[in-house]
Parts: structure tokens; sequence; C-alpha cells
């Protein structure tokens, strides 16, 4: 039994295997008596534990997606990219050596604001975005005399069309630059894209 008490010395640390003090100054109302700033620091240490545990058991993603199967942690965790992507005729993607005026008007025909440079029919090697045609633009760049390779993004962030929609949330939210739109790989295979607004819509119908 592990205890989480505000004293060393209680009648329910003494029976503990484990004992863990959260020592706390005071209660909250004026007498110093209900339980409130203790249960907080109890609910708080609680949670510490639970995390501490879930790291370290890597299935618990799996039992949290079992257990919540609605909502919004469930419609994350228990639906796959694969299900919710733009494939086959909805994938945006142009053959390597590509003028990139042929790849902008790619980016237009189907506006998911990625388009997807791909070499031995369907190896991804580079991405062209919204936002690099607007830096283009910015810097004079003539679209019918440059190839799509010049000035795509190679080694593009990708996710695995088996990943769960928390997974392909997680890379979106990247501390190091957000990411509005994936490519979706099936091994080495390019099989579709998917959007953050795609992970939204999926999220908010529960």
């Amino acid at each position: 039994m592990l205890s989480v008490t505000s004293r060393r010395e209680t009648t329910l640390s003494n029976r503990a295997h484990i004992r863990l003090v959260a020592p706390i100054d005071r209660e909250y109302d004026r007498m110093n008596i209900l339980p409130t700033a203790s249960t907080t620091t109890s609910l708080i240490v609680a949670d510490l534990l639970v995390m501490s545990i879930a790291h370290r058991r890597p299935e618990s993603m799996d039992v949290l997606a079992r257990t919540h199967p609605h909502g919004s942690i469930g419609s994350l965790l228990g639906r796959q990219v694969k299900d919710h992507m733009h494939s086959g005729a909805g994938l945006p993607s142009i053959v390597s050596g590509s003028t990139l005026d042929a790849a902008i008007h790619e980016l237009d025909r189907h506006a998911l604001g990625i388009v997807c440079v791909v070499r031995d029919g369907t190896h991804i090697c580079g991405i062209l975005t919204d936002g690099d045609v607007r830096r283009l633009v910015e810097r004079g760049v003539d679209f019918a005399s440059v190839t799509v390779d010049s000035v795509m993004t190679v080694a593009p962030t990708t996710v695995a069309s088996s990943a769960s929609l928390h997974e392909a949330l997680m890379l979106m939210e990247s501390p190091h630059r957000a990411i509005g739109v994936l490519p979706v790989i099936n091994g080495s295979e390019l099989v579709g894209v998917i959007r953050l607004h795609d992970v939204v819509r999926a999220q908010m119908a529960g």
C-alpha cells in the first residue's frame, strides 16, 4: 500500500508500505480544518504517479484508447490516420523534375496546402507548401524556369498511415515548427496527406 499524507506520522502512513509526504502549511478555510489544500496536493501527487507509470509502460495509450472510446480522447487515440487522410485521386503529388509552375498548378487544384514530390512512382523526396510559394513570390522566383526539386523541402516530416490521430497531432504541434499538413506513408510509399483541420474535425465529431 502507498500513502500520500501531509505529515510523516499518521495512522494511514504507518500502515503503508511506501510513504509519500506532501506537506502543506495550512488548509484554505479560515478554521484550517476543511481538507482543501491537502486534497489538492494529494491529487497532484497522484497525477504525477500515474504519469510516471504511464511513461514506463508503452501499452498505456492502448489501454487509454480502449477505456475512453468516445469523446476527445477516444477520437484521437482510437482512430488511425489512414481513415482520415486524403488519398488516391485526392492526393496532391507531382513527379520529381517537374517545373515549379506545374507544382503550383497541382497545389492549387487540390487546395490542401501541400504538394508532394515523388520519384520512382511513390517514393516521397520532398514537399512544397502554400507558405513556400509565398516566400518564393517575395524572392521574385520565375516559376516557369526552375524545377520543384530546387525549392522543395527535402526529407519532410511524415506520419505512418497506421498511426493514431493523436500521434499525427503531436507531430503537427512540434515545439520547433508548427505543421499544418503531413505526408502519410506506408513503409516508404506515399499514400496520402492529412491536415490539422482533418484531425480537429474528427475530434469534434467525437
